[in-house]
């Protein structure tokens, strides 16, 4: 199974987040200076401005979560490139990289497109793009290569069952990281995994 990269840009997302928060740091400075510097306690028309434009703000910002409550977050980058996994190599876009030249791999795939991700204070969409998800190559020669990749199915990851638990065996991948990603939590359940897959447990 091949998945897309998420492939991160240097610049600014304007997210619901970050305007409404932008907007009441902008208003809430000029008043803070004159009433914390300057000890100045009068109030006037502007102050009464920037307090409403920072009411309004905020209420905006509550509507409009209240819209897109059930819709997608910001994507934060591009998607763009494939990452593979195979058992003696792995492809990340252009890239090729050998399991021999590889010491150790390390890989978190909870995350896949349509999770609900609702947090406090949120004013974006509550389900995820999927595109939480990372591998992390550390190369012999002590580069460490760190991919962002999406993952559009929940359990889509498992069909790299039999690829994941060679690269275990192989001493790339440390077997509590493999348990995570198969999602595997019974005690008896991982018990019998262990001995039936897992050569350093036989």
């Amino acid at each position: 199974m091949k998945y897309t990269i998420l492939k991160k840009k240097k610049k600014i997302y304007w997210t619901p987040n970050n305007i409404v928060g932008s907007v009441i740091l902008i208003c809430s400075i000029p008043p803070g200076i004159k009433y914390f510097i300057f000890k100045d306690l009068n109030y006037k028309t502007w102050d009464k401005t920037l307090v409403l434009i920072m009411i309004a703000t905020l209420f905006c910002g509550f509507i409009y979560s209240f819209f897109k409550f059930n819709g997608y977050r910001t994507l934060k980058g591009e998607l763009e490139g494939k990452l593979e996994f195979l058992s003696d190599k792995i492809f990340i876009d252009k890239d090729v990289f050998e399991i021999p030249t590889i010491k150790k791999i390390e890989l978190c795939s909870y995350d896949y497109k349509g999770r609900f991700a609702w947090f406090k204070g949120n004013l974006d969409g509550n389900k995820s793009n999927g595109t939480r998800n990372f591998l992390n190559i550390f190369l012999n020669d002590g580069e460490i290569v760190k991919t962002y990749f999406q993952i559009l199915h929940q359990n889509d990851i498992l069909e790299e069952r039999e690829t994941l638990i060679k690269y275990c065996n192989d001493g790339k991948m440390n077997y509590l990281n493999l348990l995570d990603n198969l999602n595997l939590t019974d005690h008896k359940e991982i018990q019998e995994f262990k001995k039936s897959n897992l050569i350093q447990f036989q």
